[in-house]
Order: C-alpha cells, then structure tokens, then sequence
C-alpha cells in the first residue's frame, strides 16, 4: 500500500533525543503493519532517522523525502539487527540427509531446525527498490553503508543536496562527491555490484553549486551507472547543444522521461534547444522543467501573435520584433528559428513555465529605466500575456497532448520570476506575466483533455497577506461564466448555458467579424511580400533555397494534427469548443433530460489555480474559492 504524507507545525511532536519530530511521529503510527510505499513532504527544516523508519518498516520499497526548506538525516541509517554482508558467511550449510521413510513429527522438526539454521547464517538484506531525497542534508559515508545491504535498489535520486544546515552544530559545510559514489558503486569489493547496477534512474545535484563541467558529468554519471535508463534528470536550466547531442545519438534518442531542475532565473536562450528535442522525441512520456523559460513563440505555428508580422516580413511594425533596415537584431524571432509540433503525441505529463516576448504595448503599467550605460536601457512591465497568446498555449497542448494526466503550467507570475527578454539593440525587458483566465482566453480549451487526473496552473511563492494579494490579482474580475464550464451544474443548468451563448453571439460578434478581417489582410500581406521577393532575388538563388522553403515549421508534422491546429489562437477556435459542448449537452439532455451531460476532466483528481497549496482540491472548491474575494480585497485597485 502507499502513503503520501506531508508533515506541517501540528504534525511535529518535541522529541528528547536529537529533536528528531518527523521519526517521532511515525512511531506513534503503526506504519509496519502494512506500507509499502512512504512520500513524505516537509514544510519545515527538522531532521529525521531514516533508522527508525527501516527499523519499522523492513519491508519498504519506495521512499521518497522531500521538503520546501531541508531537513538533516541523522547517522547511520542502517538499522542494529542488519549487518553489512560482507561480514556475514555467505555459505550456508548442507544439512545432512535424512531416511526417506520418517514420521510426520521428525519431519516437522528437521524443517524447522533447517529454517532457523538457514535463517542465522543468512544475511539480512532491506526491500528498498526506490530512494529520492530532495534537499537532504547528511554523510556521503551513511548511504554508501545503505547500499551495501539494499541489492534491489534500482532507483537512486539525489536532488538539490544541501551542504550547509542550521540544525547540525558543525560549521564546515558538508561535502558530496559524485565521482566518489560511481567509484563506490563500480568497486569489485562491493558486493551488491552486480545487482545494483545498471540502475534505472540516477540522478546528482548539489544545491547552489556551479559547475562548469555539469554536461560532461551528466553523460558519465548516465553512461556508467544507467546506460539504458529511459528516464534522465538533468540540473540545468534548459538543454545545451552537447545534452542534446547525448539524447539523440548516444541513448538512440528512447528517453521516455526528462526531468530539468533549476532553481534560478531561466534567462532567454537565444537556441531554445528543448524547443528542438520537443520536436524530434516521439518517446517521450514525461516532461518536468517547471522553470525552464519556453518562448509562446515557439508554438506559434501560424504566425498570429503580435510580433509574429516579423517572422515573415522582417520589419519591425506592428509592435513586434525582428530584423530592423540597419541590420541589427530587433528582437528575438530572428534568433529562436521557425516553431514547431511536438512529436510526443503520447505525452502523459508536461510541467512547463511559458514566456512571452516583446508585449508591452499590451500591458497597463510599465516603467522605462536607463542605467549608467548609455547603451543598456530595460523595461519593467506588470502586464499580463495577451489572450491571443494565452489561446495558443492552451489550443496547442489540448491538440499536441491529448493524452496528458499531469499538467502543471506556469508563467512570470512573480517579480523575481521575471524573465530578461532581448528587447531591440542593447535592450531588455522583463515583465511579470500570467495565463489569463477569462473565457475568451481559450481556458476552456483544455477541456479536450479527457485524461488529465492532475492540474496546476501558475505558481505563488511565499505565504501570509502577500501571497494572498498576488494570487487574488491573478484571478480579479472573473465570472461564473468565465469557469462554470467546467462544472457539471454549469451544463446542467439550462440558464447558464444560455449565458455563454449570449456571450458568444452577442459580445463576440464584432470580435469575430474582425478576426476574419484580419486573417484576410494578413494573408494578402504575405501573398504580396512572396511575390516581391520573387521579383527582387535571382532565380538561381530561389532554386537553391527551394527544399528549404518548403519546411516552415521545425521538424516533422502530422497531417491530422496540423489541420486540428488551423484556428490556432483565435477566438473562433473556443467559440467551436463552447459550440462541440452544447452539442454534447443537447445530445443528451434530449434523451430524457436525466441523461449525462459533458464532463470536464471526468478522471480529475484536484486542481490548483495560483495558490500555494500542495495537492490543490476538487474543481467545485477551487472554483468556489476563485470567485470568493476577500473583503479586504473588495475595495482594492486592481494591480493589472
């Protein structure tokens, strides 16, 4: 059976003896009797005796630890009873063999003599297959003495190591090493070597430690302990040329779970490399980089963003970026190449943080600074991504990854999540941005994902009055109408459902006819600048360059899903999803009128919309609670 715990303030106990809450609290519970399986999160730097937990729970298999603070495992960690194997006579002797014809009793005698005889000599062993510890401060010494009496371990990840801890009394900062560990691990004197290795997953990081060397030990540390591992976790914050190199050729491009970690600011990459695998890795199952800096432009398929224009023409009208007359880089279209369809088609989880470049004429307060450089200027904005740009990143998952079950996606919803964008020569701009909400925004595209059991979007850091004002400014001004589509009532309700197709007729008419309006102009903008271009370049060069014209988009695309994504970023797009929902509620409210009406996310298990929470809550509380403000908020400006 399986446990997912997470201890807070009224789960910790004061224990005498090291302090040690978190073990103090599993002895009181009778965990021995029937786990398997134990995820514990900790929002509190304490320690904890992994002793204890084995001493009680031989029969372990998986044990994941993890904390937003850190926490300190207490040594050693092998429990008294079990000794290392090199200690123990690994012979067992022979019993002598006995007549043939004896009684039942002599029988029942000798086998028990045997298994007692069998059972001394025997070494005990733990049942561990999985350890993860996440921001654990301890000994490399203790969890080599681990692994001598863990044969089945298969699974071994070291995340975010701390050095430093306020609970130890010893100044000097703890030291990891992983070229120790793999020489540990591939020393002939260890005797579960040809059992432990290969491991299906490895992965080492120390926290707040620079290294320059990371890419080369990420491939030796793979290429010596997982060789065939299908899952990789890398510590950086995106993919370099040389990882990217690794994936495709040396591991024959069969990863079916990356997983990027970084805790700083993501800076704009002007080789958005992670953009490239996306685009080639039809494997892949799993994608977590939550704080990886992926550019809306790189989904922008057909160029419908504001400084879209730019990708095509190379000038700098209409607010976006690109190539100016003079020559100079402009902006950052220029520089990222064409978008691109994901491959991974099969994709079942996807944490990802979302950018957006060069949208200050969109936002509604900014402020404009010049440092001591003349040549340096940056632009600090507090404005939202537009929802032409927020329709494509929930039309384009809900298209690419219809078979999502884990979806987690973020923005610069913080200030110091800001991202450092290019913004014209010598120029940079940084703005706090979010997934906007409202119905027109093509929320309700995500509706498409049938499958989804997990869902999160946007991320609050900190707690107390301020994490409570930013996560309210997030969600101001929504309506019923902007979420009830994800609700059951919300279809059952014959005047709700009126609601949004008044909306739909009424208040996006014009919105409608002027999408059309310019659809058509930009169509006849780029008919006329491919003739042009025709007329002004030589044919021998046209030629030459005519394989490559062909391929607009970044990699290989299917058909079908091309022509699902036509209405990409429009807002026709979510006018035909609120039209195939009322289809589907006529349909069966037809029926009788009991029948089953459309389900939104019909396996969801919770859901979290900019809140801090860890495991969020069922779509009818979150909803309630989005639409609920605060009276101390009530009469407050909106921030955005």
């Amino acid at each position: 059976m399986e446990l997912e715990y997470g201890f807070n303030d009224c789960h910790m106990r004061k224990s005498s003896t090291f302090n040690d809450n978190v073990s103090w609290t599993m002895l009181e519970q009778p965990l021995q009797e029937l786990r398997l399986i134990l995820k514990l999160t900790m929002r509190m730097e304490t320690s904890f005796d992994l002793r204890a937990v084995f001493s009680h729970c031989p029969d372990l298999q998986v044990l994941h630890i993890r904390t937003t603070s850190t926490f300190r495992l207490l040594g050693p960690w092998v429990p008294k009873e079990i000794s290392p194997p090199s200690t123990l006579s690994l012979q067992q002797p022979q019993p002598q063999q006995q007549p043939q014809q004896q009684d039942y009793g002599q029988e029942q005698v000798l086998k028990t003599k045997q298994d007692s005889l069998s059972a001394s000599f025997s070494p005990k062993v733990l049942a561990l297959r999985e350890l993860v510890l996440e921001r654990a401060h301890f000994y490399q010494a203790s969890l080599e003495r681990l692994l001598c009496v863990t044969p089945n371990l298969d699974t071994l990840r070291l995340i975010d190591l701390n050095r430093h801890s306020w609970l130890t009394s010893y100044p000097a900062p703890v030291e990891y090493d992983q070229q120790r560990l793999i020489d540990f691990l591939q020393n002939p004197s260890f005797s579960q070597q040809p059992k432990i290795l290969p491991l299906k997953s490895f992965s080492f990081s120390i926290a707040s430690k620079q290294n320059r060397n990371h890419d080369r030990d990420i491939q030796t540390a793979y290429k010596e302990l997982s060789p065939t591992s299908p899952e990789m976790t890398f510590y950086v914050e995106d993919l370099s040329a040389p990882l990217l190199k690794y994936l495709r050729e040396v591991v024959a491009n069969v990863v079916t779970t990356l997983e990027l970690r970084y805790n700083d600011i993501h800076r704009f990459s002007p080789d958005p490399v992670l953009h490239r695998y996306m685009c080639s890795s039809p494997h892949l199952l799993h994608l977590k980089a939550p704080n990886t800096f992926y550019l809306v432009d790189l989904l922008d398929i057909h160029g419908r963003m504001e400084s879209a224009t730019t990708r095509i023409t190379g000038h700098t009208g209409g607010g976006g970026a690109g190539t100016g007359a003079d020559g100079r880089a402009g902006g950052t279209n220029s520089l990222m190449g064409p978008p691109g369809i994901w491959t991974c088609k099969n994709l079942q989880t996807l944490h990802l943080s979302f950018r957006a470049t060069g949208n200050t004429n969109s936002t509604t307060n900014s402020s404009y600074s010049t440092s001591n450089n003349s040549s340096y200027s940056t632009i600090t904005s507090t404005g939202g991504i537009p929802k032409t740009n927020s329709r494509i990143v929930f039309g384009y998952i809900s298209r690419v990854c219809p078979n999502l079950k884990d979806l987690q996606l973020r923005a610069a919803e913080n200030f110091y999540w800001s991202a450092w964008i290019p913004h014209g020569a010598g120029t940079t701009i940084t703005q706090r941005q979010r997934l906007h909400l409202t119905l027109d925004s093509g929320f309700c595209l995500l509706a498409r994902l049938t499958r989804l059991e997990q869902f999160s979007l946007g991320c609050i850091s900190g707690s107390g009055t301020s994490a409570s004002f930013v996560s309210r400014n997030m969600v101001w001004n929504l309506e019923l109408v902007d979420l009830d589509w994800m609700l059951e009532e919300g279809h059952r309700d014959v005047r709700r459902r009126e609601m949004r197709r008044i909306i739909v007729a009424e208040r996006w008419e014009y919105l409608l006819h002027e999408e059309r309006v310019n659809m058509l102009q930009k169509a006849m903008e780029t008919n006329w600048w491919v003739s042009r271009t025709r007329k002004m370049i030589p044919h021998n060069t046209i030629a030459n360059t005519s394989n490559t014209s062909k391929h607009l988009l970044r990699g290989r695309t299917d058909p079908e899903i091309h022509e699902q994504l036509k209405n990409l970023g429009l807002l026709v797009d979510v006018k035909n999803m609120l039209e195939e929902m009322e289809i589907e509620n006529e349909r069966q409210g037809g029926e009788g009128g009991e029948g089953e009406y459309f389900k939104c996310w019909p396996m969801l298990r919770w859901m979290r919309i900019y809140h801090s929470t860890e495991y969020g809550r069922s779509k009818e509380r979150e909803v309630r609670r989005l639409l609920t403000q605060p009276l101390e908020l009530k009469f407050k400006h909106k921030a955005y």
